[in-house]
């Protein structure tokens, strides 16, 4: 349930969703106690009901749930144009290499005021800064979807930080590269604005489970002049989920498991926190915190659909994960 003050934002009454499929319904499914998905934001904000169309390549093969079973669905834009020419508020949510030409076909096309983008939305700096000219000459207010900045846990990360001034950062999570990076990347950029790339290792070489080429997994480094953060990604066959956040100082370490909703506090005794392949800690917390895991996706439709005009330090933060994707050289 909202709160009371989470629901008051414009409500769109004409919805458009380009592209259903994992991150917009399916990525529920999983394990994970965090729900990430599209439609549980919408529905949340009590908003399936305002989707006016879907549009997906596959969409014959898609299995909607019964609340969108009545909503006009197409194959793609020009049949969505036969019949549709505004919308409110247009959500996309397609492969990154084909986000540039699919927002500059809705552009061209179709009539919209809000646009909710996913991460990273393209595969290099040039494309990007093509895109955010057009959508700021265009009026269209948008915003990217690192939903962990809206994470109430973050600030006791931050309050942790600022206490014990931690030097290392590991992140752990089972995620390839591309599907996770850009969401981490992010939000290491907003704990330390001025953390600089230093070194990415692919780490791939006796992968069995996905394809190397599209998604790879590996070892992401970042510093700057107070902390190391090291980057763990490993993709899993199972259908499960895991995230981990371990900040370590002198005398205090605190580790965040997303997926768990705890974080754990202890003394540093020894030097026992393991780094690499391992996120782990020896040693039992003086103190375990119950955290909250909501859909945070709700909250950053509801930061969008209050803008006048598009935050542009959200934009630059976004613009720098492109940026770290290339100097790392990661492809899509």
């Amino acid at each position: 349930m909202l709160s009371k003050n989470l629901k008051k934002f414009n409500r769109p009454s004409n919805i458009l969703i380009v592209g259903f499929g994992n991150v917009a319904y399916n990525i529920d499914n999983d394990k994970r106690l965090i729900k990430f998905s599209h439609f549980q934001a919408l529905k949340d904000l009590n908003l399936i009901k305002n989707v006016k169309a879907i549009c997906d390549i596959n969409i014959d093969k898609i299995k909607f749930p019964k609340s969108l079973k009545k909503v006009s669905k197409f194959e793609n834009l020009n049949d969505l144009n036969k019949k549709f020419v505004s919308f409110d508020l247009v959500i996309v949510l397609v492969p990154t290499i084909n986000y540039v030409k699919t927002v500059k076909k809705l552009i061209r096309n179709f009539h919209f005021k809000y646009l909710m983008i996913e991460k990273p939305i393209t595969t290099s700096l040039k494309e990007f800064d093509k895109l955010n000219k057009l959508l700021i000459e265009k009026k269209i207010i948008f915003t990217i979807n690192y939903q962990r900045n809206w994470d109430k846990n973050i600030n006791k990360i931050k309050s942790f930080n600022e206490r014990n001034k931690p030097y290392l950062i590991n992140i752990e999570t089972s995620s390839a590269v591309i599907q996770s990076g850009s969401h981490f990347i992010e939000l290491i950029l907003k704990l330390y604005p001025n953390i600089q790339p230093m070194t990415y290792v692919d780490t791939i070489s006796n992968h069995r489970f996905i394809n190397h080429k599209k998604d790879p997994n590996g070892v992401m480094v970042l510093r700057d002049k107070n902390n190391i953060v090291i980057m763990s990604f490993l993709s899993s066959s199972r259908n499960y989920f895991k995230s981990k956040m371990i900040f370590k100082s002198d005398k205090k370490y605190m580790i965040y498991d997303e997926v768990k909703g705890i974080m754990s506090i202890g003394n540093v005794k020894f030097d026992s926190l393991r780094v690499g392949k391992k996120c782990e800690y020896d040693g039992l917390p003086n103190k375990i915190i119950k955290l909250k895991n909501d859909n945070l996706l709700y909250k950053s439709y509801i930061e969008l659909l209050n803008l006048k005009k598009t935050d542009i330090s959200s934009i630059r933060r976004a613009r720098r994960v492109v940026e770290i994707f290339s100097i790392f050289k990661i492809k899509y």
